[in-house]
């Protein structure tokens, strides 16, 4: 069995660059990364470093200049439809400014994350409430997200990632917008939840005691991912 049959992400050479006129950027040099079904990673890095960018490519957001990506197997074509199916089937993410849309209930947020995956299956609302139950809100299925402090609205953009099954979850900077101790709860819902459905979790962060959550810690120096020396 081959690297790639057997990971469930494989990334090679992926490289990004963004123009500004005739300037180059490159973000994103040569980033190889392989990982686990099950798995948990902090990203590490500096602002500016491209983590946010490796994020948008492997969730298909963004596409890369050159390099290839199988996820779960199977080769992700940089083809808009490819990478919209995708992001619907394989993907949930959390950032840290929630993304909660402010006019919807805390039940149709997280809703709106089997929606966003195609027809809404039979037992929907029992997918949600029982989403909204993992993360510790399931009385709050009818607040808005105003009425919620951070850490209760982080918790919704986590019931909403996970509400699919998703096999992957992408957290950008899920505690950066909270308290150190609201912080941390959240950061375990996250974990724990991804460990129970057995989701590959990567969470771009430049918090290093994140690191001390995950099984493994990567960081990204001029454009490439090295493993993370233990202190």
């Amino acid at each position: 069995m081959t690297g790639t049959e057997s990971s469930f992400i494989q990334a090679s050479g992926i490289r990004k660059s963004y123009f500004q006129g005739a300037i180059e950027t490159t973000v994103l040099s040569d980033v190889n990364l392989s990982m686990s079904s099950g798995e948990s990673i902090a990203l590490l890095g500096v602002s500016g470093t491209g983590k946010s960018t490796l994020l948008s490519i492997l969730g298909g957001i963004e596409t890369a200049d050159s390099g290839t990506l199988h996820i779960n197997g199977a080769l992700l074509d940089m083809k808009s439809q490819d990478l919209a199916d995708h992001r619907r089937h394989n993907v949930g993410f959390v950032f840290q400014f929630y993304n909660l849309i402010p006019s919807l209930t805390v039940f149709e947020n997280v809703l709106a994350g089997l929606d966003a995956a195609g027809p809404l299956p039979k037992g929907a609302r029992d997918k949600v409430l029982n989403s909204l139950d993992l993360v510790g809100l399931s009385n709050y299925e009818r607040s808005f997200p105003s009425q919620l402090s951070g850490g209760q609205q982080q918790r919704v953009a986590i019931a909403r990632a996970i509400v699919k099954n998703s096999p992957l979850i992408l957290a950008d900077e899920p505690t950066g917008n909270l308290d150190p101790n609201t912080g941390e709860q959240v950061l375990e819902v996250l974990l724990d939840q991804c460990r129970k459905a057995g989701s590959a979790l990567i969470i771009v962060t430049h918090n290093p005691e994140i690191s001390r959550h995950t099984d493994r810690s990567l960081t990204l120096i001029d454009g490439c991912v090295h493993p993370c020396v233990p202190a």
